[in-house]
């Protein structure tokens, strides 16, 4: 039996369905992301996790222990929000401590336990400044600080880097995840983010209207969807139905399937490289109408009988003659083809 579970939990908002017989099993100590576009019930899961909205049906369990009907201080769940939601008249020691004074803990283990958390978020020189005198990557490690003093069960964190710049974003990612593998605590983590779920996650819950479209680990939800929905969601996937890729081909296309998928980094560019992959695929050619450079990766969209072709090709500064309006020669390599229904 999983850590932490739940069954056949439903939700509704008036008329509205969030979701409904969803189920989902965590080990102890995993890191699972929730990922999926706004609106596709992930936040209202993560709140009703906490206890902090109602289902409607259904039960969840943490260890042997049903908590459906416990309040949210009874669950023994942390929680950290995108918006910090730290007192501002507080220290961060104060901050902290607020949660420990609900538990009634002594004065002396209460500033032990400061000490302790302060270290593991390196902040222990913050301890008597104000929320407005942190950074925002500041502020949030305090609020998470908050959440884990308690030494909760598990963890859950609602998009808590959304509101952050992008390096102070990378900086806290790596951060998050070396504290939760110090401390094995079980953490569900929320984000529309395709690559921080890649980065942090040790399995991904693909949400799309209220279902997981697939569950899976990084690699598996990348490099194997099992739907277009997938394919979509996680990365600029070229997806096309048999007759587009018969049409783009120039010729019939015979593998078993109806919608296929096939990653940009996967196709094949240039004489040069497909003689040095040496593998066997579908061969055609296609004119360059767009240039994106992304920083170590070179993005082309490549029309082929008026479908775009998207190919993702590392920038080391050899594909300095492909040029808007060029003609190019390409490669689908028959085993990166996958066919989704």
């Amino acid at each position: 039996m999983s850590y932490f579970y739940g069954e056949k939990l439903s939700k509704n908002f008036d008329n509205l369905k969030v979701f409904e017989d969803l189920g989902f099993e965590i080990e102890k100590g995993e890191l699972i992301t929730l990922l999926g576009p706004s609106g596709c019930g992930k936040s209202t899961l993560l709140r009703c996790i906490a206890g902090l909205t109602e289902v409607d049906s259904g039960c969840l369990y943490i260890g042997n222990q049903e908590i459906t009907n416990l309040s949210p201080k009874d669950r023994n769940i942390g929680m950290v929000f995108q918006s910090y939601a730290l007192f501002p008249n507080m220290t961060v020691a104060e901050n902290i401590a607020f949660a420990l004074k609900i538990t009634k803990k002594t004065k002396a283990e209460i500033n032990r336990k400061i000490k302790d958390i302060l270290a593991l978020i390196e902040l222990e020189e913050k301890e008597n400044h104000y929320p407005r005198q942190l950074s925002g990557g500041q502020q949030q490690r305090v609020a998470l600080a908050r959440a884990l003093v308690t030494e909760p069960k598990v963890l859950l964190l609602d998009e808590p880097l959304s509101a952050l710049d992008a390096k102070i974003r990378k900086n806290l990612r790596y951060q998050i995840r070396k504290i939760q593998k110090e401390l094995n605590i079980t953490t569900i983590f929320v984000t529309h983010d395709q690559e921080e779920a890649l980065i942090l996650s040790d399995r991904i819950f693909l949400m799309n209207n209220g279902q997981f479209s697939q569950i899976g680990t990084p690699e598996e939800i990348y490099t194997s969807p099992k739907n277009e929905f997938a394919a979509r969601f996680m990365g600029n996937y070229n997806v096309f139905n048999k007759d587009e890729l018969e049409k783009i081909i120039k010729s019939a296309f015979n593998m078993h399937g109806n919608i296929f998928a096939i990653r940009p980094e996967a196709i094949c560019m240039s004489k040069d490289e497909i003689l040095a992959s040496k593998r066997e695929g579908i061969l055609f050619e296609g004119k360059i109408v767009d240039i994106i450079i992304l920083g170590n990766v070179i993005r082309y969209h490549i029309t082929c009988d008026n479908h775009t072709v998207i190919t993702d090709v590392l920038n080391n500064g050899k594909l300095i003659d492909f040029k808007e309006g060029n003609m190019t020669e390409l490669l689908i390599p028959w085993d990166e083809i996958k066919s989704l229904a």
